[in-house]
């Protein structure tokens, strides 16, 4: 229910891509496999093309030659979006849940960012998942970079 809301939500403010991004995260071991969605995950799309973050060189040379198969497994957990294509890239260092980091305290959100995103989210009618998305969005954000 709550994520048939959330896909309600995207679809009217036009992010489709990140919804089709955030559905394929949530599937990317169906996707990859358990060893391979270790060390990989979804990054972006640009264009017709999923970008795939890759943990070292030595894996991203392996994931070229099954880059067919991953592109088959993309369109069958996004059957109604379009990827033409499958690039990879180094994971960056510097990404907040990276899996090799851990953090020691969350981070202090400012009152004027919570404003802000709840002047975001005041559209929803549905209480229950405007209050889920801000949920949301508060976990990320203390988690975030810093």
């Amino acid at each position: 229910m709550f994520e048939k809301d959330l896909e309600k939500v995207y679809s009217k403010k036009e992010w489709q891509r990140q919804w089709s991004l955030f559905h394929l995260f949530r599937k990317w071991d169906t996707v990859v496999g358990d060893q391979s969605s270790r060390i990989t995950m979804p990054a972006f799309f640009r264009r017709d093309v999923l970008w795939i973050y890759v943990r070292n060189s030595s894996w991203m040379q392996h994931l070229q030659y099954i880059k067919p198969d991953i592109l088959e497994g993309v369109k069958r957990v996004l059957p109604d979006f379009r990827v033409g294509d499958v690039q990879f890239a180094l994971f960056p260092s510097d990404l907040p849940w990276d899996k090799t980091k851990s953090f020691s305290s969350p981070r202090r959100l400012s009152p004027e960012a919570e404003e802000d995103f709840k002047g975001l989210v005041q559209s929803i009618g549905d209480d229950t998942c405007r209050e889920a998305l801000y949920n949301l969005w508060q976990a990320h954000e203390k988690l975030g970079r810093e």
